[in-house]
């Protein structure tokens, strides 16, 4: 038993789909393929502000506004705290944020 030439065609084998045409059915179809080729649009930054993408964009840009700003809060902020909690003088802070940064993934 063949295979379908139906089913040759659909998987890209138009050729094979062309034989067993011949062979099964005695038709000689005739093949001219002239598709053009298609380049794909390049993406461009204005589609990340439009509306598949635009709220996980917004949601991106609140993330990194978060970190750097808590990020920032904890670097500059824990030698006041470190100062007023712990009562340690200037040298000391310095030791334990370094020593806090080193130890810190």
């Amino acid at each position: 038993m063949s295979e379908s030439p139906l089913w040759a065609a659909r998987h890209g084998d138009l050729e094979k789909a062309a034989t067993i045409l011949r062979a099964t059915h005695g038709i000689d179809p005739v093949l001219q393929i002239t598709v053009p080729p298609q380049s794909a649009p390049s993406p461009s930054m204005m589609a990340l502000l439009r509306a598949p993408l635009l709220r996980r964009t917004i949601l991106v840009i609140g993330m990194k506004i978060v970190s750097a700003t808590s990020y920032a809060a904890i670097a500059f902020g824990a030698p006041s705290l470190l100062m007023t909690m712990l009562h340690l003088d200037r040298t000391q802070v310095l030791i334990v944020s370094i020593l806090l940064n080193l130890s810190s993934p």
